[in-house]
C-alpha cells in the first residue's frame, strides 16, 4: 500500500502571505492568510473551480514565473532557434540550380540555358549555424535537467491550492523538490523526451495524411498523445503525495486517466480554450498575446489538471489511508491507572 507524504497533517503555525515582491526574501513576515478557507471535503465542482482560480490569481503568476524562469534552458534554445547568432549566405533559391550550372558551364550560352539559369538562380539568403548556435542549443538540452524538478515543485503547490490550504508558496516549493528531485529528475526526461516524439509523430502523419493507412495512423497518434496528456495530470501529484516507485506511479496514472475521463476531458477542454484565447489574443493583439504565456497561461493550464486529478486520488488513494489509521487515544478519558499514592 502506499505511504502518503504528510497528505494529513495541518500546519498550525501562522502563514505568511507570499507576494513577488518577496520572492528573494521568502522569510519576511506576512499578515497571514484569512481565518476562512475553502472545505477540504466540498465537491471539486465547476463553480468552486473558477472561485479558487480567482482567489489564487497571485500565486498562480508567481508560479507561472517560477515555470518560466525554472526552465530557463527553454529560452535559450529559442534564442538559438531565432536565427540571430546564424551566418547568412547568399545562394540559389532552387536546388536543381547547381546541376543546370554544371551542365552548361561548358557549352555556349543558348537561350534556353540562359533561361533555365535566370529561373533557377534567383538569388536567396541562407541561414548556417555557427558555434554559437550550437552552443545555445546544447545549453537549451539541460531543460531535461529543469523540466521535473521544478514541474514537481509547482505541482505540490496547486495541490495544496486544490486542497483549500494556505500556503508557504516558496518553502513548499523548495521543499518538494529537496524531497522529489531524484524521481522528479527522471521522470521529467521522460515526459520531454515523450512530448517531443508525439509532437514530431503528429506534425509527420498530419503532413503525409491521404491514405487510409497514414490517416488511421494520424487517429492513433492523437488518441495516444490525448491519453498522455491526461496521464500528466497525476503523475507529478502522485510522487509529490506518495512513496512509490516510479513505475507504480506511471501504472497508476495510466489508471487514472481512463477511471477518472470526464473530469480528464473536462480539463482538457479548458487547456484547448486557454491555449486558443491565447492564438487569438497574439492575432488581435501581438504585444499582449506575446506576453500572456509569461504571466498566466503555464500555471493556469497546470492548475485545471490538479483541479481534476486531486479529488480521485483523494477518493481513491487517500481516504482509504485515513481509514486504515488506528483511531488515536482521548487524552480527556479517565486513567485506569494513577501514581497518586498519598
Amino acid at each position: 500500500m502506499a505511504k502518503s507524504k504528510n497528505t494529513g497533517k495541518k500546519n498550525t503555525q501562522k502563514k505568511k502571505k507570499f507576494t513577488l515582491f518577496n520572492l528573494f526574501h521568502p522569510d519576511r513576515d506576512g499578515k497571514g492568510v484569512p481565518k476562512s478557507s475553502f472545505d477540504p471535503n466540498a465537491p471539486r465542482n465547476l463553480p468552486l473551480f473558477f472561485k479558487m482560480f480567482w482567489r489564487n490569481i497571485s500565486p498562480l503568476f508567481t508560479l507561472n514565473m517560477l515555470l518560466v524562469l525554472g526552465n530557463f534552458p527553454v529560452l535559450i534554445f529559442m534564442l538559438g532557434l531565432s536565427g540571430n547568432f546564424n551566418r547568412m549566405i547568399p545562394t540559389a533559391g532552387a536546388l536543381q540550380y547547381g546541376a543546370f550550372y554544371g551542365l552548361f558551364k561548358n557549352m555556349p550560352l543558348s537561350p534556353v540555358s540562359g533561361a533555365l539559369l535566370g529561373v533557377y538562380g534567383i538569388p536567396t539568403i541562407k541561414q548556417v549555424l555557427t558555434p554559437v548556435t550550437y552552443t545555445l542549443f546544447a545549453l537549451g538540452a539541460l531543460v531535461l535537467v529543469t523540466f521535473g524538478p521544478v514541474r514537481a515543485g509547482v505541482t505540490y503547490v496547486m495541490r495544496n491550492i486544490v486542497r483549500g490550504e494556505p500556503l508557504f508558496l516558496w518553502k513548499d516549493f523548495t521543499y518538494a523538490i529537496k524531497r522529489n528531485w531524484k524521481q522528479a529528475l527522471v521522470l521529467g526526461i521522460i515526459d520531454v523526451l515523450s512530448f517531443l516524439l508525439l509532437s514530431f509523430d503528429i506534425i509527420f502523419f498530419l503532413a503525409n495524411t491521404g491514405t487510409i493507412v497514414t490517416n488511421l495512423l494520424f487517429s492513433a497518434i492523437v488518441v495516444v498523445y490525448l491519453y498522455y496528456v491526461m496521464m500528466r495530470f497525476y503523475v507529478y501529484i502522485l510522487i509529490v503525495t506518495f512513496d512509490l516507485k516510479l513505475i507504480k506511479v506511471l501504472k497508476n496514472a495510466l489508471i487514472f486517466a481512463l477511471v477518472n475521463i470526464k473530469r480528464n476531458l473536462a480539463a482538457v477542454v479548458g487547456i484547448v480554450c486557454m491555449v486558443l484565447f491565447n492564438y487569438y489574443l497574439m492575432l488581435l493583439f501581438f504585444p499582449v498575446g506575446i506576453m500572456f504565456p509569461f504571466v498566466i497561461l503555464f500555471s493556469g493550464t497546470a492548475f485545471m489538471g490538479t483541479y481534476a486529478a486531486w479529488p480521485k486520488i483523494k477518493e481513491l488513494m487517500i481516504d482509504p489511508l485515513e481509514q486504515d489509521k488506528p483511531a488515536e487515544p482521548d487524552d480527556t478519558e479517565e486513567p485506569i491507572f494513577s501514581d497518586d499514592v498519598s
